[in-house]
């Protein structure tokens, strides 16, 4: 099973703690800061990878509702 986690940058302690426990279940997730290279086109990465997600895990935040991504 593999899981995206969605979630602005000010949440990224949280969604590390969620990458953490679906990891003890052994899921294993995509985080933006984590796993996105510098050199690469990160709005493609992030449709690849959401695309290849059986579950998706929305870190719903104050700065999550005003971000216009």
């Amino acid at each position: 099973m593999y899981a995206f986690i969605s979630y602005q940058t000010e949440d990224k302690a949280i969604a590390g703690k969620i990458q953490r426990i679906l990891s003890e279940v052994r899921i294993n997730s995509f985080l933006a800061h984590e796993d996105i290279e510098v050199s690469v086109e990160w709005r493609t990465k992030i449709l690849e990878e959401i695309g290849k997600a059986d579950l998706f895990i929305s870190i719903l935040s104050q700065d999550y509702y005003n971000s216009a991504w």
